[in-house]
């Protein structure tokens, strides 16, 4: 570059590593150490091949929370879904990490603390018909829904560790975002959903679906409902594929092309 090589120099300055060339270019002019225009700056760039691209850091990967048994993890969460009338409407949902099973759900047009603590019930009720538990977990976000007196008071007395993703836990709720990106792009936005009334109608259809026929790709072959009542999400079915291979090359070789050939 020209200016005595200045704009090299700044360029290839490693504080200034993980600057974009504009931020770089702008620095420079504003400290009068250059007077070319930003777009020389640029072309110089790409003819000196001085930095072929800015530096930037990886997003940390943490690992999923993962049950190791039912009903030993729960999320709990809230989608928005607006029907063709124009209403929103709040889609609560209480799911199982280890089934993915949702135990309890709930549609209104309110965001509430009394809501999410029903779909907290029913999915006690759902789970363990008045059995006792142990070490229950729910994870939620931060929202006003989950975050609040009501949730704490009932989750004390209760036996219930309430972890609040992102800022208990390093990671995210991300559990039950995917299911309701599954619900909507695979069932919600599939249909012409006019009203409220329909969109109840239309969930229920969909978690029937969801939980006892839909085998769920964490589950190999089988549906959260499977996994709930004691199926190894784990199996491994390779010597069942194997066997069903062998079995086909045996008949493959043992029948033999007796038919003439029709052009």
């Amino acid at each position: 570059m020209s200016e005595n090589g200045e704009g090299y120099n700044w360029l290839s300055k490693p504080e200034y590593a993980h600057w974009g060339i504009h931020s770089i270019w702008a620095l420079a002019f504003k400290t009068g150490e250059t007077s070319l225009s930003k777009q020389a700056w640029y072309h110089y760039n790409r003819l000196l091949e001085i930095r072929k691209q800015v530096r930037k850091g990886n997003k940390p990967k943490y690992k999923s929370i993962l049950a190791q048994n039912v009903n030993q993890i729960w999320h709990a969460d809230i989608t928005v879904f607006k029907t063709l009338d124009g209403v929103k409407h709040y889609i609560y949902t209480v799911m199982d990490n280890y089934s993915r099973f949702i135990h309890s759900w709930q549609i209104d047009t309110v965001v509430s603390a009394t809501l999410r603590l029903k779909t907290i019930q029913d999915a006690i009720q759902s789970a363990f018909q008045g059995k006792k538990y142990e070490n229950l977990q729910l994870v939620t976000d931060g929202g006003p829904e989950n975050d609040n007196l009501t949730i704490k008071e009932f989750i004390q007395t209760n036996n219930i560790n309430h972890t609040i993703a992102l800022r208990d836990i390093k990671q995210s709720n991300s559990m039950m975002e995917a299911f309701y990106r599954t619900t909507k792009y695979q069932w919600l936005y599939l249909k012409d959903i006019s009203n409220g009334k329909q969109l109840l109608k239309e969930f229920e259809l969909w978690i029937k679906e969801y939980n006892h026929e839909k085998p769920h790709y964490a589950s190999g072959i089988y549906t959260p409902c499977d996994i709930l009542n004691g199926n190894d999400k784990h199996e491994s079915f390779s010597e069942r594929m194997k066997s069903a291979a062998q079995m086909r090359r045996e008949i493959n070789k043992n029948a033999g092309c007796n038919a003439k050939c029709i052009e």
